[in-house]
């Protein structure tokens, strides 16, 4: 898996490009490195795009709901709005979604570009 990590100051968000085959323990390091520009720019908005990347079959779900731990050791406040955007929304990334909102944090998945900058603008 490679990443890259960018500011975009005009709509105020932290993006991320992932490519390649992601799991929660290769994942770890770009949540980490995300939450520090998260912070130094005290941007409430990330926008992370996953179209390019493809999940790792041997994931497990407790892996994926144990991941949440990763958004709190990264000093990612809960204030702050994360949109995925994935072009095939799975059961995995439906649990992640489901446990960082039962932990408190803003973590929606979305098909499109357009509709993911819509959610984190309102």
């Amino acid at each position: 898996m490679k990443y890259v990590i960018n500011q975009e100051p005009e709509i105020q968000t932290v993006t991320v490009e992932v490519r390649g085959t992601i799991n929660t323990r290769v994942a770890e390091e770009m949540v980490l490195v995300a939450g520090l520009e998260l912070n130094y720019t005290d941007f409430q908005k990330c926008f992370i795009d996953l179209t390019n990347s493809e999940l790792d079959p041997n994931q497990t779900m407790s892996e994926m709901f144990m991941f949440v731990e990763t958004y709190k050791r990264a000093g990612i406040k809960k204030s702050v709005k994360m949109a995925a955007m994935v072009s095939t929304l799975d059961k995995h990334r439906l649990h992640l979604e489901k446990a960082a909102v039962l932990e408190g944090y803003k973590l929606k998945h979305f098909k499109t570009r357009n509709e993911a900058l819509y959610w984190l603008d309102r």
